[in-house]
């Protein structure tokens, strides 16, 4: 991850910075550069990613983002189902971004339907 997306996480935690982390994250996982211009397509369909690297991509942004349980060490497993059911990119930045901001308490945190495109 560059450096200006690395700051922009931890300074940021949001709005532009969240977008380009999560394109970065995912471009990683594609082997391509994923601009803002491909917020809306489909992550499989379009962008050519797995079903698995939904998963770890998902992984990965909620320990970036140190979304609930990531202080242990390990990321909650429901936290992974939620962020894995996004179909595109601009649905996992909601997502992500919802989780982060709304500070959910892992013992409390069940599966949430996701914003799923």
């Amino acid at each position: 991850m560059s450096d200006r997306a690395t700051a922009d996480v931890i300074d940021l935690r949001g709005g532009e910075g969240l977008l380009l982390t999560v394109l970065e994250v995912i471009g990683q996982r594609a082997d391509a550069r994923v601009e803002l211009d491909d917020l809306d397509r489909e992550l499989e369909s379009d962008l050519g990613l797995r079903p698995c690297h939904r998963f770890e991509i998902a992984g990965e942004l909620a320990e970036l983002m140190s979304l609930p349980g990531a202080d242990d060490d390990a990321v909650n497993s429901c936290v992974i189902q939620t962020l894995a059911l996004s179909r595109t990119p601009r649905a996992l930045a909601i997502n992500v971004g919802a989780l982060f901001l709304e500070g959910l308490n892992v013992r409390a945190l069940r599966p949430v339907p996701a914003f799923l495109s």
